[in-house]
């Protein structure tokens, strides 16, 4: 190792920030689906397992500044989805009266949407689509994530989030979800 240069070093005592890559504002309804996708090829999925505790799930979600997780069994099998809005719905007080617990008791796997209850596309698919085709399936579905699936049909390959898309097509999906159903932001957001 002695043959190469040592590079000049600076003290770290001025770095305040760390400098982290901004959500593109480049969509249109017309752009490639695939823009849009989070790539699990790329991008490491947002995963919790089933038996994590409702309040240690929301405080995951706020330190990693996300509204969805992935739930997964202890042999990383996908289980579910699971989202911010479940975790803080009154279908959390209908779980909870339903199975007979208290609040503090809940996991995650007792209040997610299981995979049986959650439709998603091929990739293929999403190479072939715009971004106004995947907010339209989104709306049939009813659903703010799409799940996309690898083409081997057995392992998710990634997934499409509205309210990114949303921010990417310079619309306020915050806003618009509070007031309005989902059928009408995407009216809104195709037109």
């Amino acid at each position: 190792m002695g043959t190469f240069k040592t590079l000049h070093t600076l003290p770290l005592t001025d770095v305040k920030r760390i400098h982290q890559p901004e959500l593109p504002r480049d969509l249109e309804l017309s752009s490639p689906a695939s823009k849009a996708l989070m790539d699990f090829d790329y991008t490491a999925p947002p995963l919790l397992e089933r038996n994590t505790g409702i309040a240690e799930a929301l405080m995951l979600m706020d330190r990693e500044h996300v509204s969805l997780k992935l739930v997964i069994n202890i042999d990383e099998q996908l289980k579910g989805i699971i989202t911010r809005r479940d975790l803080m719905s009154s279908r959390l007080m209908e779980v909870t009266v339903a199975m007979g617990k208290v609040r503090q008791d809940l996991t995650v796997g007792d209040v997610m949407t299981a995979c049986s209850a959650l439709q998603g596309v091929r990739h293929d698919q999403v190479l072939h689509a715009t971004v106004g085709r995947i907010l339209q399936t989104m709306e049939r579905l009813g659903q703010d994530y799409l799940m996309v699936i690898a083409n081997d049909g057995v392992s998710l390959r990634g997934l499409l989030d509205a309210r990114q898309i949303a921010r990417r097509l310079h619309v306020d999906y915050q806003n618009k979800v509070q007031a309005q159903s989902f059928a009408e932001i995407c009216e809104a957001l195709l037109h």
